[in-house]
């Protein structure tokens, strides 16, 4: 709001230009003009001789902002010196001019990079070090883990006996590796904690398990089992098969029970007992299942740090030994640099007189201190919290309502450290609040909602409530804050579908955003500017935002749908590109002809469509999959060609530069045509414009072909956006994930994808009280696609936890307001209103910008699309066109070939029927059994009875089975067939074969007249003479043996019929009952 002609802070903003001589922190609410705060600060600065350029560095966020910072700024001192009348004045000012490149404007990382470069020796780094980027350092980290892990089974190191005896895997701890990794700043806690005592946790649980077994019901309800009896009856099951009495398997049961069961009373006997049922089981989870584990896991906590810190530290060598640094690296040397050499301090204190930081309250807690070391006036004092720095030395700029990088090591907590430190000094903190960018109504509906979110005093883990003053009013046309609303009845009926899941609330909200956004370009629909001109809308001037990135391509796949151009930023698409996976495997083959997988991967894939017969025939031929070897004759035409392609591929890769061997390919292959005409395609052949523009970028810097596709495949694994084939345009919808979005406005903002944000537990908390800080982290493992399970736990995690959900969720309120400040004219929010609660619930992580008074977007209509308007008369040839891909389609709808399975077909109606009661054990059993005579084939000296036991308990059964197992398999290995076998020159054990076969041959006349008869041989060997197929049985032989006989000896004869096929040799067969050790040859 402007009061006769003042803005409400005109005076702070005066400060930044005339208290040059005094330390301030610039608070900025959003759209204030931060940028514009350092560039008037910058621009005073010369002009009152306080500075000259090459003593000025001004600290950026991201490179993005760091080259529209100094076009600005050499933009408002163009006009400075334009202005300027004293001669004395403008002298300095055209000097800054001519002398601009010497200014520092940049990240924080090339600033502590050009600190190091410049004094090499004094912070102990090689002078030729290498900076890598985000992608190389997560390539390089995951590196050393697996190198180091290799290291660990290679010297058969005690450690991983020590974790193998508490049943865990050495590489389930990547994770937490990964993030210490990332905290190399920070000491991980370890407290040790006494092993538990289970003896009454023990009796607990069986106690319990007890009453479960005598108040669930004995068969299946009609419904079927509900989610508390599903978790009883497996917790049942492990406490048959497992053996509690070692801890390690204790554990497993109590995990088993660890998790919430919801009752269906109608599907319990007793509806009483059920509510008894799960009252019990509250409390027993509370009181026993949560305490047990608990105490597990904080015991295994600092055997955990330990096992994992050496890999950590290994990595932080291989940086060192190869002078890489990265992100962290360059802060932390060049923080310690200035920390521990007064003398060095002074330098950079006389060289860079003023700094000045922007969009500081997500800046690392490291570059805090980097940046009071450099301005502090005391060279010598080493606590960075007691450093003061000099008068109007240093500038800082941010806005605590926006920091939103909390897992990016933004620390709130050392903003406002830094902010006492600033007014400690004798600094001060001013607030900017006219906002330039919203208008009124949205100005005015973000400070109601505000008022009840934020405090109106700053708290540990909270800004503080700051009213933003419009600049703006409405104006004529649309503005202001507008609902999307998406009920369950709309999307079911608009989808024709019973049930909905976050993917049709996406979709829907997507199709609607996409069609208002045609429709109103369509319309000519206008907007009122800053300066109070109106003009037609173009897609540039759309942003949609988006919480998480899950759903983002179904949004890019909307608007391409009709045909509206689009940027897309923070999707991470281009790692999922059909196009670029299907192309990896072509380019690895061209760099390692040895590379079979990738061969075969090549061949079986779009780009060539070698069908798996062909590759078996091939095979069978005594192909190989080395194209440099070629082809024997003979075989299919297209491994020939494909292998043909690939030399020639490889001579390109090896005779011509690597971005010109690139291009040569991917004209040959035709694939970005292919991409650009299929469903998508502007999204489809941008990816591989990209990869192409990587592969270019990366061999102007000299990288060898070989070396370019490994970057290419380190690049699928980080977050790289999708692009479309024109990127860069101006006239382009913006679509984001909110992080993104962050310090970027438009004139309409949609705030999409209305599905329901699920709560992340937290997984590390750190103390940066502390000195160094110290960190709290969680040891879990992945449980499903998006779910984990804790597997350690540092001491008193619950308080931790509890502390650091707390600025988690501070967290979450403040990535709500950069949503609802991104707008300039129109805001619309997207909410679900689920109908399946009662009363109906609008969800979604936007509902609470909205109300009951908001009101629902205008409808949008949709023109036709460009070139829709002159039609062809299609009448006779659509006709014959349908009717022709009908005659296709049907044929191609008919198999032509049938798929059978030996057992299948030997064992059909005709066979004798034994009742599956009467034949043994049980499927389980059988295949311990059968796994094991598998295993002692190829390893001899394996620990039989080990395998067994843990065979048992892969299949949940008694582990008291394993003797009558065990008895089986040393009576098998000292059979006849056993020795000769082993002493075999050639011999197989399951052996899977499929061949082609006459259908009639197998009594099959309906269908196909070819059949694939597909098989698994138990052991086969060569005596000398001839094949040997033995067929174990472990059926219970007693009284039945000649019908067991009858039932099984077509299946083996089968199988000693078209072995004879295959090899074109002489074969003979038995079958091996385990039972009593019978053989029967047939």
């Amino acid at each position: 709001m402007v009061t006769n002609g003042v803005l409400k802070d005109e005076q702070q903003r005066i400060a930044i230009a005339t208290e040059l001589d005094k330390t301030l922190l610039v608070e900025a609410a959003a759209g204030t003009g931060k940028t514009t705060s350092l560039v008037t600060r910058m621009v005073a600065l010369i002009r009152e001789g306080k500075a000259e350029a090459q003593h000025i560095a001004a600290i950026t966020f991201t490179r993005k902002a760091a080259a529209h910072l100094r076009q600005k700024f050499q933009n408002e001192l163009e006009k400075a010196h334009a202005a300027e009348q004293a001669a004395e004045v403008k002298q300095r000012l055209a000097r800054a001019l001519d002398e601009i490149d010497r200014l520092y404007i940049g990240t924080i990382h090339s600033f502590c990079a050009q600190l190091i470069r410049e004094r090499p020796v004094e912070a102990g780094i090689d002078p030729e070090f290498t900076e890598i980027e985000e992608a190389a350092d997560i390539a390089l980290r995951d590196m050393c883990w697996h190198e180091y892990a290799d290291r660990l089974f290679v010297e058969e190191s005690p450690m991983l006996r020590q974790l193998e005896a508490y049943g865990i895997e050495f590489d389930r701890l990547q994770a937490t590796y990964n993030i210490l990794c990332y905290y190399p700043d920070v000491t991980p806690v370890v407290a040790a904690a006494g092993k538990p005592d289970f003896n009454r946790a023990r009796g607990a649980v069986s106690e319990f398990l007890g009453f479960a077994e005598r108040v669930m019901p004995v068969d299946p309800p009609g419904d079927g089992w509900d989610s508390l009896q599903s978790r009883m009856r497996r917790a049942l099951r492990l406490q048959k098969v497992l053996d509690t009495a070692r801890d390690t398997e204790f554990v497993r049961l109590l995990e088993a029970l660890d998790g919430s069961g919801t009752v269906v009373l109608k599907r319990w006997p007793d509806s009483d007992a059920a509510k008894d049922m799960k009252e019990r089981f509250a409390e027993f989870r509370e009181n026993v299942v949560g305490p047990a584990l608990r105490e597990w896991r904080e015991y295994l906590h600092p055997i955990l740090i330990n096992a994992v810190t050496p890999a950590v530290n290994y990595f932080t060598d291989y940086r060192r030994t190869n002078a890489l640094l990265n992100f962290q690296d360059l802060l932390m040397i060049a923080r310690d640099l200035l920390k521990n050499n007064p003398r060095i301090r002074r330098y950079f204190r006389q060289r860079f007189s003023h700094l000045l930081v922007d969009e500081f309250q997500d800046t690392d807690p490291i570059q805090a201190e980097l940046m009071l070391y450099l301005t502090g006036e005391d060279s010598h004092e080493m606590d960075w919290h007691r450093v003061k720095p000099a008068p109007g030395a240093l500038f800082v700029v941010g806005d605590p309502k926006q920091s939103i990088y909390r897992f990016r090591r933004a620390d709130i907590a050392t903003y406002n450290r830094v902010r006492e430190i600033v007014e400690g000094s004798g600094g001060e903190v001013i607030t900017l609040s006219t906002n330039f960018r919203s208008v009124e109504s949205i100005c005015n509906s973000v400070n109601t909602t505000f008022d009840d979110i934020f405090p109106p005093q700053s708290t540990e883990e909270q800004a503080g409530q700051v009213h933003l003053h419009f600049r703006r009013p409405d104006g004529a046309g649309l503005a202001g804050i507008y609902k999307l609303e998406h009920s369950t009845s709309e999307i079911k009926n608009r989808l024709n579908i019973n049930r909905i899941n976050d993917a049709h609330i996406a979709r829907t909200d997507a199709d609607a955003i996409a069609r208002w956004i045609r429709g109103a370009i369509d319309s000519g629909m206008e907007i009122q500017e800053g300066d109070g001109r109106s003009r037609k809308v173009e897609p540039g001037d759309f942003l949609i935002a988006v919480r998480r990135k899950r759903n983002l391509r179904k949004y890019t796949q909307a608007l391409e749908s009709l045909g509206i151009p689009f940027e897309i930023t923070g999707a991470g698409g281009f790692a999922e590109s059909e196009e670029i996976r299907n192309l990896m495997p072509f380019l690895k083959c061209v760099v390692d002809p040895d590379d079979a997988i990738s061969v075969v991967a090549y061949l079986r894939g779009p780009l060539c469509g070698t069908e798996d017969s062909a590759l078996l025939e091939y095979k069978l031929a005594g192909g190989s999959f080395n194209y440099i070897s070629g082809a024997p004759t003979g075989v299919c035409s297209g491994i020939v060609e494909a292998f043909g392609f690939l030399r020639e591929a490889r001579e390109w890769s090896r005779k011509l530069p690597p971005a010109a061997a690139f291009a040569r390919i991917f004209e040959r292959l035709g694939i970005l045509p292919d991409a650009a005409c299929r469903e998508f395609g502007n999204t489809r052949a941008g990816n591989l414009m990209k990869m192409l523009t990587l592969a270019r970028s990366l061999s102007i810097e000299g990288e060898s072909f070989a070396g370019i596709v490994m970057k290419l495949e380190e690049l699928l694994s980080a977050d790289i956006e999708e692009m479309g084939i024109e990127p860069g345009r101006s006239d382009a919808v913006r679509l984001m994930n909110l992080h993104k979005a962050k310090g970027l406005e438009a004139p309409v903002v949609f705030l999409a994808d209305p599905t329901v944000m699920k709560d992340h537990d937290p997984e590390y908390y750190i103390d940066r009280a502390s000195d160094p800080p110290r960190g709290h982290f969680v040891f879990w493992m992945p449980q499903g696609e998006f779910q984990k399970r804790e597997i350690a736990l540092p001491l008193d995690w619950e308080s931790k936890a509890a502390f650091e959900g707390q600025f988690q969720d501070a967290e979450e309120d403040r990535l709500l307001y950069v949503a609802a400040t991104r707008a300039m004219n129109i805001l619309v929010v997207s909410v679900y209103l689920n109908e399946s609660k009662k009363p109906a619930e609008r969800q979604g992580p936007w509902c609470r910008l909205i109300d009951g008074s908001t009101p629902e977007l205008p409808c949008m209509s949709i023109q036709a699309l460009a070139g829709d308007e002159a039609q062809v008369d299609l009448s006779i040839e659509f006709p014959m066109a349908r009717e022709k891909l009908t005659a296709v389609f049907d044929a191609a709808r008919r198999p032509s070939y049938a798929v059978a399975n030996v057992t299948k077909i030997t064992h059909n109606t005709e066979s004798v029927l034994i009742p599956r009661a009467e034949r043994g054990h049980g499927s389980g059993w059988g295949r311990v059994l059968h796994g094991t005579l598998e295993a002692l084939m190829r390893s001899p000296d394996i620990d039989v009875r080990l395998l067994v036991e843990n065979g048992l308990r892969q299949e949940e059964m008694p582990v008291d089975d394993a003797g009558e197992i065990v008895r089986l398999v040393e009576s098998v290995r000292s059979s006849e067939i056993w020795v000769k076998a082993c002493s075999a020159e050639k011999r197989f054990v399951e052996v899977p074969f499929a061949l082609n076969v006459p259908s009639a041959d197998l009594g099959i006349t309906d269908g196909p007249a070819e059949t694939v008869l597909g098989g698994v041989v138990d052991l086969v060997y060569w005596d000398g003479e001839s094949w040997i197929i033995v067929d174990y049985k472990s059926d219970v032989t007693v009284n039945r043996l000649r019908g067991l006989i009858d039932r099984y000896a077509p299946q083996v004869r089968c199988y000693q019929r078209y072995w004879e096929q295959l090899t074109g040799e002489p074969v003979r067969s038995a079958l091996y009952f385990v039972d009593n050790g019978h053989v029967e040859w047939l």
